[in-house]
């Protein structure tokens, strides 16, 4: 059954192998190493006790596995495997319950023997199985800040979630990339080293710009010239208008006009209303020409940036350039 917070009963039976070594002894006696190593693992385990109770759950491993390296306790090994489910460390759970099964043997009894075996059931298919390829042997391989060999490595176990893999050789630049596994998933790593002697040089010059297009273009000048015209027109017949105006002053009638006089009213009128819609047509011509053009944008182009590379490396070099 797996520990939950706070229950700290399923603890307590390891102090029992304490106890008896824990006395006091008579003033200016010297204490056995063995009685002081004792001594040490049993305040360790009620360390550990009282920082799982109060879910300083890595601090309680801690006081466990040290306890543990003291004394080799097997059934420690029980508590250390309780407070890895509650850190979601399922690998750490799992081989912590199987060394606890495999170490304690016959003394282990049979329910709870079946209890961990169903524990370790339910944990395995939450653990991933990676391999790590990395293009050099013999690289060092570092998972969650925690050394586990040197390549190739064909089996690691990994609790389900997210995890950083590192990489380093002796004369390669190390790297690391952060993965994520799913639970009971088979997966390879692939990782490359590159030497640290090859270096890169480049060799850029300076940045030519050209000179921004103009915000003029064909269109504008069509525009303008059409804008340009329409005034004139307008102008122009404005002009005619003026002049029909002024010669029909000139003629003088009483009562119903002369078909001069009517010639002259409808030209005024003609010429008027054309020179109006002319000047209108070329003010607003001119007007969104200028808008259009003005409001334009127009960034400057840059050239293609040459640069040339010289790349070395253990025993070579090799020029790359672009132009």
């Amino acid at each position: 059954m797996i520990l939950r917070t706070g229950s700290a009963s399923n603890l307590l039976f390891v102090l029992l192998l304490f106890s008896p070594l824990v006395v006091s002894t008579p003033a200016g006696a010297q204490t056995a190493p063995e009685e002081q190593d004792a001594s040490e693992a049993a305040a360790r385990y009620r360390r550990g006790l009282d920082l799982y109770n109060e879910e300083n759950y890595r601090g309680a491993l801690a006081e466990f596995r040290k306890s543990y390296e003291i004394t080799g306790e097997y059934r420690v090994l029980y508590n250390v495997a309780q407070v890895c489910y509650q850190l979601q460390d399922y690998v750490c759970a799992v081989t912590s319950f199987e060394k606890y099964l495999k170490d304690g043997g016959n003394n282990v009894s049979a329910d709870r023997r079946q209890s961990v075996e169903n524990e370790i059931s339910k944990l395995r298919p939450r653990i991933a199985t990676v391999s790590i390829a990395v293009n050099v042997e013999g690289a060092s391989v570092v998972i969650d800040d925690i050394p586990v060999g040197k390549t190739p490595l064909d089996t690691i176990l990994l609790s389900a979630g997210a995890h950083r893999v590192a990489v380093s050789k002796e004369g390669y630049i190390p790297i690391s990339q952060a993965i994520e596994v799913a639970g009971a998933e088979k997966r390879t790593i692939r990782l490359q080293l590159e030497p640290a002697g090859s270096s890169r040089v480049v060799v850029r010059e300076t940045e030519r710009i050209k000179e921004p297009e103009s915000q003029w273009t064909t269109l504008s000048y069509i525009g303008l010239g059409v804008g340009g015209a329409l005034l004139v027109g307008g102008g122009v017949t404005g002009a005619m208008a003026l002049s029909s105006s002024s010669k029909m002053e000139k003629e003088q009638y009483v009562g119903t006009p002369s078909d001069r006089a009517k010639d002259l009213q409808s030209d005024v009128q003609a010429y008027r209303l054309t020179s109006d819609i002319l000047s209108a047509a070329g003010i607003l011509t001119l007007g969104a020409t200028l808008y259009f053009t003005l409001s334009r944008d127009v960034e400057p182009e840059k050239t293609p940036e040459p640069s040339v590379g010289l790349f070395v490396g253990p025993g070579s070099a090799s020029f790359a350039g672009s132009f």
